[in-house]
């Protein structure tokens, strides 16, 4: 069974600076496979997949979501605080 985990954070950086922060704080988790940023009703998405595990932050104007998923939860948590300390 798969595993998600996400947290949600207030931000001031704009939704272009959070994609450009999303892009490099990702990379800096290894998560560097199949990356896209698809545009939202309400801001953008990058989506980015390291092995079996897929990484996304949802970027909003006032904030982002980081979300992981994999199958091993204390991989996906230690990704998803590894890509959070990278903003």
């Amino acid at each position: 069974m798969a595993s998600c985990s996400n947290t949600a954070q207030y931000t001031n950086l704009s939704v272009r600076e959070c994609v450009q922060s999303a892009k490099l704080a990702m990379r800096d988790a290894d998560f560097t496979e199949n990356l896209r940023v698809v545009r939202a009703e309400s801001g953008m998405i990058v989506y980015v997949e390291h092995g079996g595990y897929k990484g996304r932050v949802y970027c909003w104007t006032d904030k982002r979501t980081v979300e992981v998923s994999g199958f091993d939860v204390d991989q996906v948590g230690f990704y998803r605080k590894s890509i959070i300390s990278g903003f």
